[in-house]
């Protein structure tokens, strides 16, 4: 995916180690606008005034589940990226139950 306008990507994610490596990675993939979150109330508060280009979203930050936020993503038509480590996650937009782990995903 290009971004050629250097719009942003938001990034929620609680974890600092994982932040900074995601950040990383997506900086290698040409991104390099990242906005990054680690509570959905201030991903929220973000997403008030700014429209990402990409998100990349964990299934839970420290203070609630993501599923407020997926709607919004959804909603403004944004295309996101869930990823998690052994959690389950029913997905607010399609109703999807995700098994995730490091392997594969499955949706049923």
């Amino acid at each position: 995916m290009e971004n050629p306008g250097h719009e942003p990507v938001l990034l929620l994610e609680d974890q600092a180690l994982i932040a900074i490596y995601m950040e990383e990675l997506l900086h290698q993939a040409g991104f390099d606008n990242i906005c990054t979150h680690s509570s959905c109330a201030a991903a929220a508060e973000w997403l008030q005034k700014n429209t990402p280009k990409l998100a990349v979203i964990e299934t839970r930050l420290r203070d609630e589940p993501c599923d407020a936020i997926a709607a919004v993503l959804n909603q403004r038509g944004v295309p996101y990226i869930v990823h998690s480590v052994g959690r389950q996650w029913k997905s607010p937009v399609h109703g999807h139950e995700m098994q995730v782990d490091r392997q594969t995903v499955r949706s049923g």
